[in-house]
């Protein structure tokens, strides 16, 4: 090889027009001192983000699978930061008690498939509640991840997108699920029993739930619809209406109440929008040119958004406007193919 041809080879051209990798899902939670911890899930493993700070760490200590699909913080900080969750594509459930910086396999969830939807107890500090779906059924532990049993009885599909616990869980014991298939189901008893709960509803896959933080008083809850847009139920879930009509024909991919029952944000196929009045109107974010994968509330007026392709976004003002987060550039590991004297290095995203 002449000098020329070593330093060409040195040398990579982008083919396509992104930087960042995708990330599939991310969890915010606030310590008792005041800063905020967010764990970000991807196909390249996960990473944490001290805000306000400097940039991106990886987060895997125990972490023995890389390609993660969902995280969660379980319930609200204690003397410290909360349990969180995370889950595998290959279908491993992993804790950290911690916060997220050290993890160990929950090794109980062995066989269960993978869980692509988490929701936990408020709190769960003291009960050890959590409940995952997954596209074999629905399931619930106790014990903080050291039993589980199936909770998908009265349910006629399994196939689990979103869950949500009701704020006051620990009295009410009610919870939703959205399927693929088109259902909305509620349970009144911890999911030990299931009914639909979708009086309203069209026949779409319900890919997202967001729950009024003051839902003992208000009842309030929506339901982001494959094709449909938003609706809203005030009467905890038994019978629903739709939002305003911006949204109506598009996929709502994610969606969360950013602090209030009136307030809402977004992520639809079209992009980000915000809404303070319930969803009656909407706004499209402002520099919101990404697709939204999955949202999370942290407190205050900030919002952090998991991109696709995009890594992490960030806003300040409760989703109304949208800036990078510190650069998070994850690729899966590549596919290198050699062609003539040329390389090119295909990962899962592109």
């Amino acid at each position: 090889m002449t000098e020329q041809q070593a330093q060409t080879a040195l040398c990579w051209q982008a083919l396509g027009a992104w930087t960042g990798g995708s990330v599939l899902s991310v969890a915010a939670a606030q310590a008792p001192h005041g800063g905020i911890r967010v764990l970000a899930a991807t196909r390249a493993g996960l990473f944490r983000w001290e805000f306000p700070g400097e940039g991106w760490q990886p987060a895997r200590q125990g972490l023995t699978d890389p390609s993660l699909v969902a995280v969660t913080f379980a319930g609200a900080a204690v003397n410290g930061w909360p349990a969180a969750f995370a889950a595998s594509a290959s279908g491993r459930l992993f804790r950290s008690d911690d916060g997220g910086l050290v993890w160990r396999e929950v090794t109980a969830w062995a066989g269960l498939g993978v869980a692509t939807a988490l929701a936990a107890s408020p709190a769960f500090h003291e009960d050890g509640i959590l409940f995952a779906g997954a596209s074999e059924g629905f399931f619930r532990t106790l014990d903080g991840g050291e039993s589980w049993e199936s909770c998908s009885f009265g349910l006629l599909d399994a196939e689990a997108l979103c869950l949500a616990c009701a704020p006051d869980f620990a009295a009410s014991q009610l919870l939703w699920a959205g399927t693929a298939g088109g259902g909305l189901y509620r349970s009144r008893n911890q999911a030990r029993a299931w009914r639909e709960s979708g009086m309203g509803l069209p026949d779409a896959a319900v890919q997202a739930l967001a729950v009024s933080p003051t839902f003992a008083d208000d009842r309030t809850l929506y339901a982001g619809l494959e094709g449909h847009g938003v609706y809203r139920s005030r009467d905890g879930g038994e019978s629903w209406t739709p939002c305003g009509p911006a949204l109506a024909a598009h996929s709502i991919n994610t969606l969360i109440c950013a602090g209030s029952a009136a307030h809402l944000v977004a992520g639809a196929d079209a992009g980000l929008f915000w809404s303070n009045d319930g969803g009656d109107h909407w706004q499209a974010a402002e520099g919101a040119a990404f697709a939204a994968l999955a949202l999370t509330y942290a407190g205050g007026e900030i919002v952090v958004a998991g991109a696709f392709q995009g890594g992490v976004m960030l806003s300040t003002d409760g989703g109304r406007r949208w800036s990078s987060a510190p650069p998070l550039v994850v690729h899966a590991p590549p596919v290198i193919s050699a062609a003539s004297d040329r390389l090119a290095a295909l990962d899962i995203d592109g």
